[in-house]
Order: C-alpha cells, then structure tokens, then sequence
C-alpha cells in the first residue's frame, strides 16, 4: 500500500512526539469552501485532541487544536455533525492520487473525504481548555 503523505505533519509530531490516531478526539469546526484558484472545493476540520497521560494526576498532558485542511476535495459524506463530535479515529489511506480520510464516529460526525492534498495548517498547544493557548 502506497503511503500517504500529509504536508506538514512534523508540526503534529513535534507537539505530540508522534502522529496521533485522533482516538476520542474531537472535531469542532467543519468549513467548506470554493476553490479559488482551481475546480475542487477545500474542507477545513479543527479537531480537538489530547495526548498522552501525567502518571500523577491520570489526566492528558498535551491538548491540542489541530488544522487539517483537504485541498482539491473530489468527494466527501460528512453526516451528524452535532453538538459534541467525539471520533473513534480519523485513518488516512491513498487512493490512486487521492487521500482519502475515514472519520470513524464515537458520538457525532461521521464519513470520509477524497482529496488531492492534505495539510496540517496549524497546531495550537492548549491549557486543557478549548479557549486558552498554552504560553509553553
């Protein structure tokens, strides 16, 4: 199987110390756009994740607010978004020249995105709340 290559993606390792598996992450914000220039339309997910465990405490040590953005989106379903959209994982496979990214529900938002690229546009480190970056 080809391997898939998301642009970017050292800027998730270098927070988290290895590329997520997004188990009981969240994805709080969905944004489609046009493509300007170009045909295929760009989907933007922020997604919500914690990594790792404080021994002392039993709680996540990292919490980060992650960007993906899917350019050159040739096809998606993306069903239930809701209030709270808790994912059991986000798996990304290649498909001839495609990405595609499962999103596999726990509560909430559910289905895939077919695209030309995938990017990590940004990653804010939090304090364990959704509203305050980290000054780390």
């Amino acid at each position: 199987m080809e391997s898939v290559v998301i642009e970017n993606e050292e800027l998730v390792i270098s927070q988290l110390g290895k590329w997520p598996a997004f188990h009981d992450a969240e994805i709080v914000s969905v944004l489609f756009e046009r493509a300007e220039p170009g045909y295929w339309p760009v989907i933007t997910l922020q997604v919500f994740t914690v990594s790792g465990f404080d021994k002392a405490t039993s709680s996540p040590s990292k919490h980060c607010l992650i960007e993906l953005q899917f350019i050159g989106v040739q096809d998606h379903e993306l069903t239930g978004f809701n209030h709270q959209n808790v994912v059991f994982s986000l798996g990304f496979t290649r498909k001839d020249k495609l990405i595609i990214c499962d999103v596999e529900p726990s509560y909430g938002v559910s289905g895939y995105i077919e695209a030309e690229r995938v990017i990590v546009k940004s990653v804010t480190l939090l304090d364990g709340d959704l509203q305050r970056p980290s000054h780390d």
